[in-house]
């Protein structure tokens, strides 16, 4: 847009929120302000709403000049922003005439110089170019479904224009409406949980001063108060100078992952608990690598000192008493061939 302010093509422009605060306008100094009620509403509603008159600044415009006012709309036809542009009739048509004239230009040339040849090298790549574009959506939407799935988003920061851009999971993992909420730098370490925020923070810091990718698993709390597991992986893009161009992330969802971690050491403590309490001791045997693991209720149970219990099956089978020896023999080989519960009661 800045580029047709400077072609002639508008005289000006203003980018505002639903409710018509200015983001981003050809004058600095109207960033932040906000549109009169009237014409915000006559824009929502999508009313051409033309004037000859800038209510913003109470001035009548140049002689030729009108100010109109759009609603933008999202894929679901809902408003989302508004954007007004500033058109002086004389130069726009002189504009648009020359950049018509520009094409056609080129298009005689080729005719001119290829005959037939020259129109049929720009139909080819007219098709190409829609084919391209075409391919670049269905990429896009593929891209979003797989986010959706995964429950993965990225971003990325301008290192220049210090602003953020989040893709549409993000809003998802983070509880946002990104009807509503506007994504900025600092949001990511105000939402981590203050339980870890002293691990984190550090690390992230560092990770933007050495520009070292990094892989950070951290908790957030979002604004409803609910809590998520997340996994943040950061990837710093440097020029071939060694400058910080931009920071390129993407946020995983990992909730439902730790949430089975930490059920499984919450029970792995509850046996514990309940095997410490109780003349028992559990084993476990690795066959593929042959690998022997037991609980230190085992060597207390042999009457070892701790941590001097058997490391191994056969260690253990060596412990049975020797009428016993060929009958745990026999329990092991049905276990391992006919797949049978191992069940042995045996002296030691």
């Amino acid at each position: 847009v800045d580029q047709f302010v400077a072609d002639g093509i508008l005289s000006g422009y203003r980018i505002a929120t639903r409710d018509g605060r200015i983001v981003a306008s050809n004058e600095q100094s109207e960033i932040g302000q906000v549109l009169p009620p009237d014409t915000v509403k006559a824009a929502t509603q999508g009313l051409g709403h033309h004037e000859d008159f800038d209510i913003l600044r109470a001035e009548r415009l140049s002689e030729g000049s009108v100010v109109a006012y759009r609603p933008i709309l999202n894929s679901d036809r809902q408003v989302i922003g508004l954007v007004s542009s500033t058109i002086n009739r004389l130069a726009y048509t002189n504009a648009t005439f020359n950049m018509i004239w520009v094409g056609y230009g080129w298009v005689v040339a080729f005719t001119l110089l290829f005959g037939g040849a020259g129109i049929e090298f720009l139909r080819r790549h007219f098709v190409a170019r829609q084919r391209l574009k075409a391919q670049l959506f269905e990429t896009i939407k593929d891209l979003k479904l797989a986010e959706e799935f995964a429950n993965i988003g990225y971003w990325s920061t301008n290192a220049e224009r210090e602003d953020i851009v989040w893709s549409d999971q993000m809003f998802a993992i983070f509880g946002e409406d990104p009807k509503s909420f506007v994504p900025y730098l600092g949001y990511f370490t105000q939402v981590i949980d203050p339980s870890v925020r002293d691990r984190v923070l550090p690390e992230l810091d560092r990770a933007h001063a050495d520009r070292i990718a990094t892989d950070i698993e951290t908790r957030i709390v979002r604004r409803d108060g609910s809590k998520r597991d997340v996994l943040v992986a950061l990837r710093p893009r440097l020029s071939a100078s060694g400058e910080l161009v931009n920071l390129f992330g993407i946020v995983a969802d990992i909730t439902a992952r730790k949430d089975a971690q930490r059920a499984l050491e919450a029970s792995e403590r509850e046996l514990a608990d309940a095997i410490s309490a109780t003349e028992a001791a559990v084993w476990t045997w690795d066959i593929m690598n042959d690998k022997f693991k037991a609980s230190p209720q085992l060597a207390r149970l042999l009457g070892d000192d701790e941590g001097q219990g058997p490391n191994s099956v056969t260690a253990l089978r060596e412990r049975s008493h020797p009428d016993d020896v060929e009958m745990g023999n026999v329990a092991i080989r049905a276990s391992l061939v006919e797949r049978v519960p191992f069940n042995v009661e045996s002296r030691i």
